[in-house]
């Protein structure tokens, strides 16, 4: 009898271990064994539920700990099985809090309460304050350097914009504030014309200066929404560059347009006075004798004439679509757009009337002296309503003969094409 009672207790206890329902009916089969013991049996049945429900609660909350759910509900004070699983949830809580204090930088967190696992916890703490030590170290360094050197450095929050770093070269070009905020409005400028991964031309409209502008996604103090802005002064180059274009579409004696930029414009009035049948006109002027006035005089003061008859062609010619040139020379050209033949030889009249009124001082007995002379200068006058059968160098081409008839004619005259 006693053996078959075993193996019922073994079933059981089996049951418990293995998480599964234990027989309600169980306690029959052992009081049927030991009907004097039934009393006893009872007890024992209740004991192994007690057993049963401790084992249940102590599965659930181990599973709940082995899937990092520190915050489960634990099982009550009167399993006493899961003293030990409560206290490691204990300590994982407590070692959670102190993981997340040195992710925000507090490496003053030990651990001496987890044996083995307490030892490699500390040396990474300590390994961590070493290497952040190091980190801010070589930052400071990169900092004085960034300081002694010539570009700008800015490092500014991408949204709202703040300047989170601004190098010593930075402060004095940008004139930086006690608080280190740049001003916003370069700032903005900065932000809408250079775009992360590009470089822009960008001017600073207080001092006027000229600065390529590079910038990058960086992480600066945590902020990982910030951006470096590297700055290099191109004002010397930008200058360089509009001096070049100024030199090759400007006539540099006089100032006027070269003739390069007369053809040029020519090609696009003439379009557009043909697509909008408007006249056209091209006014040509040449000085009178001036290879006189150099051999007596000299280039350099020839240059003045030449100096002379550009602005008065500027005061009378001004319109935004004319195009005054220095043809080559002394030769002088005027494109007039929406301009008859009426119109154009009362502009052209105009400008020889008013140089020959115009007295020219030249310097005479190597500057020793002074010689007030006046110079004239003839004209030639050409105007057409372009059409697709028209050819563009007939009309230059006219202007330039009547100009021919004015010097053949006497000189200091306007001629106009027939």
């Amino acid at each position: 009898m006693r053996s078959e009672l075993i193996d019922v207790l073994s079933g059981t206890l089996t049951r418990i271990l293995q998480n599964r329902p234990i027989d309600d009916e169980w306690d029959r089969s052992a009081a049927d064994l030991l009907p004097e013991e039934e009393a006893e049996m009872e007890e024992v049945w209740l004991k192994l539920k007690t057993l049963h429900q401790m084992h249940a609660e102590l599965q659930h909350f181990s599973v709940d700990l082995s899937k990092g759910e520190l915050g489960a509900t634990p099982p009550p004070r009167t399993n006493y099985l899961a003293s030990g699983l409560k206290q490691l949830q204990m300590h994982l809580r407590h070692l959670s809090w102190q993981t997340q204090c040195i992710s925000e930088g507090d490496y003053n967190q030990k651990v001496d309460f987890m044996g083995e696992f307490s030892e490699a916890f500390n040396k990474m703490v300590d390994q961590l304050r070493d290497r952040e030590s190091k980190i801010l170290a070589q930052r400071e360094t990169m900092l004085r350097v960034f300081d002694q050197i010539e570009p700008v450095f800015i490092v500014a929050k991408d949204n709202p914009g703040m300047v989170l770093y601004a190098n010593k070269m930075a402060t004095h070009r940008f004139h930086l504030d006690e608080d280190s905020q740049l001003r916003m409005d370069l700032l903005l400028r900065f932000k809408t014309q250079c775009k992360p991964g590009t470089s822009e031309q960008v001017q600073d409209s207080d001092s006027g200066r000229w600065y390529r502008v590079s910038c990058q996604p960086f992480f600066w103090d945590r902020e990982e929404d910030s951006l470096l802005y590297h700055c290099v002064d191109v004002t010397a180059h930008v200058k360089r560059e509009n001096d070049l274009v100024q030199e090759a579409y400007t006539d540099k004696l006089t100032g006027l347009n070269n003739r390069y930029v007369f053809e040029r414009s020519y090609d696009k009035l003439w379009d557009m006075c043909r697509q909008n049948q408007s006249p056209l006109s091209v006014i040509m002027f040449d000085i009178d004798f001036f290879k006189r006035c150099n051999d007596t005089y000299g280039h350099l003061q020839g240059d003045k004439c030449l100096v002379t008859f550009a602005n008065i062609m500027r005061s009378n010619i001004g319109r935004f679509n004319d195009i005054i040139a220095r043809f080559g020379g002394e030769e002088f050209i005027a494109l007039l757009p929406f301009t008859n033949r009426e119109a154009a030889l009362k502009i052209a009249e105009s400008v020889r009337s008013e140089m020959e009124s115009t007295a020219i001082v030249m310097s005479v007995d190597d500057g020793r002296a002074t010689e007030t002379i006046h110079i004239t200068v003839s004209g030639g006058v050409a105007c057409k309503i372009p059409t697709f059968e028209d050819m563009q160098e007939e009309l230059v081409s006219d202007a330039d003969k009547a100009l021919y008839d004015a010097k053949q004619s006497g000189r200091n005259r306007i001629c106009v094409a027939a």
